[in-house]
C-alpha cells in the first residue's frame, strides 16, 4: 500500500472517531457499551494522527479544567497546547464517559473514599514491578508503562485485570516525587514494610487520564483511615552541597526541584494532612544501591539545607494550575501558609535528628509490630547476652524516634522468657 494510500485511510480513521465521538458527546451512556470501548480503542490511533507538535516525547493528553465542553488538551511532556481541535472533540468524549462510569459507580464523596482505599499495592508486587522498570523516574514510568496501558479503557492501573492478585486495602500512605527515580521510592518502602503490606500510591491508585476529578479528593481519605504516611525523598547531592548563604537564597537547581519530594507542593500538602491529624509519619531519604537488589541506602546529608528551603509558598510558584488550585484549598486562612511551613520545618527537623534506620523498627512506626515483636524473641537468640544487647540496641533507637509503643514492646521484651511477648 503506498503512503498516499496509508494517508488517506488514517483520515478516514480520524474522522469516523470524530464523528463518532461526537454523538458519544451528545448522550448519556447508561452502562458500559461496545461502542464506548471501541472509543477508547480509536483514542489511541487518534493520538498518533495527530500527536503533540512540540515536542519528541510522545505525552499524552491533559487538560486542566473539570468542564467537559470548555476543556482544552495539553501535552503531558512539554505542556504546550494541542492545536488540533479534532483532539478536543475525541477527548472530550473520553473524558465525558470516564466522569459518567465514575458517577455511577460511586456517587458520593464518601463511596468514593471507600473505593479509593481499597486501590493498594502489595509490597512484594511493588519491589517486583520496580526491579523490571529500574531506570526510570517515577513520571517516566506513568507515561512509558501506565498510559500505554491504561489507555485503552482509561482506567486506573490497579483496575487492570492482570492487577487482580495485587491489590488490597491501603494500609501506609506513600507521599513521593514523580520526579525521582522509581527505585529510589520503592528501594524505600521495601527498606520499612513488610513485603505483605499494601501501599497506596497515586500513579496506580489514581486515573491518569482527563475527567479524573472523582480521584482528586481522595488522597485526604486515604491518608486519614491508613495506619500511617511514609514520606520518601531521594537524596539530592545538589542540595547537600549547598553552602548556608546559597540555601538561605533558595538556590535550588532545576532538577532537585522536581526530584526533592521536599520541593513538591503536592508532598508537602500530604504531609502536612497526616501532621494534622496526628498520623505518625515515617521520613527515609537516600536511594536504591547499586546491584540486582533494591537495597535501600540512607543519606541525611540534606537535612540540614533543608530548615532554609523549605517554603510552600515559593514551590507552589512553579506547578500547575491543578496543584495550586488544590493548595488553596488546603491553605486559605491569613497567615495558614507560615503555619503550614511552621509545622513541616518541625516535621524535618525532627526526621533530620532522627538516625534510626533499623527495619523493624520502621515497620512498628508504620503500624507493623510484627516483625519487632519477631526480633526480639528469647528463642532466637542463643545467649541472654545476645538478646539483652540487641533489645537494648532498638530500644534506644526507639527511644530516640519517640516510638511510644514500639519503647513498651521493648520494654516488655527485655523481661525474662516468661513475661515475653
Amino acid at each position: 500500500m503506498g503512503c498516499g494510500s496509508s494517508t488517506a485511510q488514517h483520515q478516514q480513521t480520524l474522522e469516523k472517531v470524530e464523528c463518532e465521538a461526537t454523538t458519544v458527546a451528545e448522550t448519556t451512556i447508561p452502562e458500559e457499551s461496545t461502542s464506548t470501548i471501541d472509543l477508547f480503542a480509536r483514542l489511541a490511533v487518534a493520538r498518533t494522527l495527530a500527536p503533540c507538535t512540540g515536542c519528541d516525547e510522545g505525552g499524552f493528553p491533559e487538560t486542566y479544567s473539570t468542564n467537559v465542553e470548555a476543556s482544552t488538551f495539553h501535552c503531558s511532556q512539554c505542556k504546550k497546547q494541542i492545536p488540533d481541535e479534532r483532539r478536543w472533540i475525541l477527548e472530550r468524549a473520553a473524558m465525558k464517559l470516564v466522569q459518567e462510569r465514575d458517577e455511577r459507580e460511586a456517587p458520593d464523596q464518601q463511596t468514593r473514599d471507600m473505593k479509593a482505599l481499597g486501590r493498594g499495592v502489595q509490597v512484594s508486587w511493588l519491589e517486583t514491578f520496580a526491579q523490571e522498570h529500574r531506570n526510570m523516574t517515577t513520571e517516566e514510568l506513568v507515561r512509558k508503562v501506565i498510559h500505554p496501558t491504561t489507555e485503552e479503557m482509561r482506567c486506573r492501573f490497579v483496575e487492570l485485570g492482570h492487577m487482580a492478585g495485587a491489590v488490597g486495602p491501603a494500609q501506609v500512605f506513600v507521599s513521593h516525587a514523580w520526579g525521582a527515580p522509581f527505585a529510589d521510592t520503592v528501594a524505600a518502602i521495601v527498606h520499612a514494610l513488610p513485603p505483605d503490606a499494601y501501599v497506596w500510591m497515586d500513579l496506580f491508585a489514581v486515573r491518569q487520564w482527563p475527567g479524573s476529578e472523582a480521584d482528586m479528593e481522595v488522597y485526604r481519605a486515604a491518608i486519614k483511615e491508613t495506619l500511617s504516611l511514609l514520606f520518601v525523598s531521594t537524596h539530592s547531592p545538589d542540595v547537600a552541597a549547598l553552602t548556608e548563604e546559597d540555601a538561605t537564597s533558595l538556590m535550588v537547581s532545576d532538577n532537585a526541584l522536581k526530584s526533592v519530594a521536599f520541593f513538591r507542593t503536592w508532598c508537602l500538602v500530604e504531609l502536612h494532612q497526616a501532621l494534622a491529624l496526628k498520623k505518625p509519619v515515617v521520613t527515609l531519604v537516600g536511594g536504591a544501591a547499586a546491584g540486582s537488589a533494591l537495597h535501600f541506602e540512607r543519606n541525611d546529608e540534606m537535612f540540614p539545607n533543608l530548615k532554609h528551603l523549605i517554603s510552600l509558598e515559593r514551590v507552589s510558584q512553579s506547578t500547575s494550575v491543578e496543584e495550586r488550585r488544590h493548595l488553596i484549598s488546603n491553605v486559605t486562612e491569613e497567615g495558614a501558609i507560615r503555619m503550614f511551613d511552621k509545622r513541616v520545618k518541625a516535621a524535618v527537623a525532627a526526621a533530620g535528628a532522627n538516625r534510626m534506620d533499623h527495619p523493624v523498627l520502621l515497620a512498628a512506626m508504620c503500624g507493623f509490630p510484627q516483625p519487632l515483636r519477631t526480633a526480639c524473641k528469647w528463642d532466637e537468640f542463643e545467649h541472654v547476652e545476645e538478646h539483652m544487647v540487641r533489645t537494648a540496641e532498638l530500644l534506644g533507637a526507639a527511644a530516640a524516634a519517640g516510638n511510644g509503643p514500639a519503647v513498651e514492646l521493648l520494654l516488655e521484651a527485655g523481661g525474662s522468657p516468661d513475661t515475653a511477648p
